[in-house]
C-alpha cells in the first residue's frame, strides 16, 4: 500500500567528510555504551534537522514547497560548525542521541524565520540524529564524551526533505531544494 503521507521537515545534507567524522564518532561512541543499545543511523542518512514540519498529506507537499520559496528567498549561505553532542527529551534522559551545532548568527536567523512563519513548531535545536534508543534512556552527562574536532561546512543549501517508512529501513528523501545566495 503506498503511503499517503510522510514526516516532513527543512534540513541540509551533509557533505561527505562530515558524515565520515561524525561515523567515526559513532563508533567511538558504541564503544562506550553498547552498539545494541541504540539503533544508529545510517551515515548516508546523516542531515541537520532545520524545522520538523510534522506529518503531511501529499496533497499538502506543495503548500510546504512554497513555504520554503517564500521563507528562504535571498537566504545567505550558513556557515556550520557540528561538535556537541546531546539528546532528546534531555541529556540525563536521552532517548534520540543527536550532534548539534555551535549556533551562528546566520544559522539563528534561517532557523527563526522558518519557525515564525510555520508558528513556533519547532523546537529551535538544530541536530543530526546518530541514533534512538531501543529500550532505556541514557544519561549522556555521566559520559563525558565530547567530538574532539568541529566539523565545519558552509551550507550552500536548504532542503525540504521527507521521511518514509519506519525504523530500520527508513528512507529519506529530498522533495525540493532550496539553494542559499
Amino acid at each position: 500500500m503506498a503511503e499517503t503521507s510522510v514526516n516532513a521537515f527543512f534540513g541540509i545534507r551533509l557533505p561527505l567528510f562530515a558524515r565520515v567524522e561524525i561515523a567515526a564518532f559513532c563508533q567511538e561512541l558504541k564503544m562506550r555504551i553498547g552498539v545494541d543499545q541504540f539503533r544508529w543511523t545510517d551515515p548516508g542518512d546523516y542531515h541537520l534537522t532545520l524545522l520538523f514540519l510534522g506529518r503531511l498529506l501529499l496533497a499538502e507537499i506543495d503548500g510546504a514547497i512554497e513555504f520554503g520559496k517564500q521563507v528562504l528567498r535571498g537566504m545567505p549561505e550558513i556557515p556550520i560548525a557540528l561538535a556537541a553532542l546531546g539528546g532528546f527529551p534531555s541529556a540525563d534522559r536521552a532517548r534520540v542521541l543527536w550532534i548539534g551545532d555551535e549556533p551562528t548568527e546566520k544559522l539563528i536567523a534561517c532557523v527563526s524565520a522558518l519557525a515564525v512563519s510555520a508558528e513556533g513548531q519547532n523546537d529551535l535545536t538544530p541536530h543530526v540524529t546518530i541514533g534512538r534508543a531501543r529500550s532505556r534512556p541514557l544519561n549522556l552527562s555521566a559520559l563525558e564524551l565530547h567530538l574532539t574536532n568541529k566539523t565545519n561546512f558552509e551550507a550552500t543549501a536548504i532542503e525540504l526533505m521527507a521521511s518514509t517508512g519506519k525504523e530500520p529501513g527508513k528512507k529519506y528523501e529530498t522533495v525540493a531544494c532550496f539553494e542559499l545566495v
